[in-house]
């Protein structure tokens, strides 16, 4: 992965995102939405409702920030159900005194290496 020049912060985090799910030993399908001819003119809740329906998929996952701005009824219209997931923070060892918590993944990975999946795999 640092072998790469990247030119773009997109290429760059693409890099690491792909990097931590190698390490925390996590295979997922990667459906990138510039693959998916999305209308540019859909903002917001039509969007995500656009992006699920193109995989074929009947449930949308969002953070709790969400709740902020979902139009929940537009999913259940289109028979889409939205499940709210709230991060719950778990303590792993760190370098330093006491726990930091929210930290990103990173962070789990430096200070615990190979053993972070394990903690990965309990969320």
């Amino acid at each position: 992965y640092s072998e790469k020049k990247h030119t773009k912060l997109q290429e760059l985090n693409e890099a690491i995102i792909f990097y931590l799910f190698e390490c925390f030993d996590i295979h997922p399908k990667i459906i990138r939405s510039s693959e998916l001819n999305l209308n540019s003119s859909l903002a917001k809740t039509d969007l995500n409702l656009e992006i699920v329906k193109k995989v074929g998929g009947d449930i949308y996952i969002s953070g709790m920030g969400g709740k902020k701005y979902l139009e929940e009824k537009k999913f259940e219209k289109e028979g889409i159900e939205i499940r709210y997931f709230e991060f719950k923070p778990f303590e792993y060892p760190q370098r330093w005194k006491g726990f930091e918590p929210y930290m990103a993944a990173i962070d789990l990975l430096f200070n615990v290496g190979e053993k972070s999946k394990f903690y990965i795999k309990e969320i």
